[in-house]
């Protein structure tokens, strides 16, 4: 749940409730009419549902638990009593727009999934040109909400080492970078993917655009001593040494101890003459 939250925004969490409701429902109905394998039915369901909430949803878990809501809502008895008369043309009214809604974004979605999917596998084959175009695919075709930019950032970067003609492993690296850069709006850790920008900036020598990205990392994230720590390397670099001081003792006090080099940092800061 909370993964279709960050990664479809909230059609994709209006589904997932929808399924829960619908669920929820027929379980009552099978309590209440005896049915057989209804306790059972209703514990897979329940089960299902508090996975989903930690986990990220896959085809396999998603079929079965496609399979335990349809058994309980087969298990269900048909009323005896008085029915509610609907007109066809209300329920298609109705029906009919929401379903082209639903099917309009689930095509949406398998083709950005599809897309992601084909980025991964050609990303797993060092040197291959075609790793940009993929990426592009997954641009275009992905939808609003969260998405794996700083996770393609980092392929990119990888594989355009490895890549031997110069146009085309500049052109790898210029979408890698933009990549970084479009991280930091659909991330959902948006503090490390402001990190991961500082660390391309750094690989174009843009001393600037490093120093804004592990600001505003430190800032979305003040308990974490990486930017902190990178910071106080980039302005003694700089010659600025009162500042990086100070970041190097505030790194410092967060890392509390767990890495030598943190601790490294702030010696040579303050050993550096005022």
């Amino acid at each position: 749940a909370l993964d279709v939250l960050t990664s479809e925004g909230f059609p994709g969490v209006l589904i997932a409730v929808g399924w829960m409701l619908l669920g929820g429902y027929a379980a009552l109905r099978a309590r209440r009419n005896e049915a057989a394998f209804g306790a059972a039915m209703t514990s897979a369901l329940v089960a299902s549902c508090v996975a989903g909430i930690f986990g990220v949803v896959t085809i396999g878990p998603l079929f079965a638990t496609a399979v335990v809501l349809a058994i309980l809502i087969a298990l269900d008895q048909h009323d005896t009593g008085a029915r509610v008369a609907f007109r066809p043309s209300v329920l298609m009214a109705f029906s009919v727009p929401l379903a082209l809604c639903l099917a309009g974004y689930a095509i949406l979605l398998t083709v950005a999934d599809f897309n992601l999917q084909r980025f991964q596998r050609v990303a797993a084959r060092a040197g291959d040109a075609k790793i940009i175009a993929a990426y592009d695919a997954v641009t275009r075709t992905a939808l609003p909400g969260g998405a794996d930019d700083l996770y393609c950032s980092r392929q990119l970067s990888l594989r355009c080492a490895a890549m031997r003609d110069p146009g085309i492993r500049a052109a790898c690296a210029h979408s890698a970078t933009q990549a970084a850069g479009r991280a930091t709006l659909t991330a959902d850790n948006p503090p490390n993917a402001w990190y991961n920008l500082a660390m391309f900036a750094a690989g174009q020598n843009d001393a600037r655009g490093v120093e804004i990205a592990l600001r505003t990392s430190a800032q979305q994230a003040p308990n974490w001593y990486k930017p902190h720590w990178a910071l106080a390397n980039l302005l003694v670099l700089n010659g600025r040494i009162e500042e990086a001081r100070k970041e190097a003792d505030r790194a410092a006090l967060l890392n509390a101890g767990k890495d030598a080099e943190v601790a490294q940092t702030l010696r040579a800061v303050t050993n550096q003459p005022r």
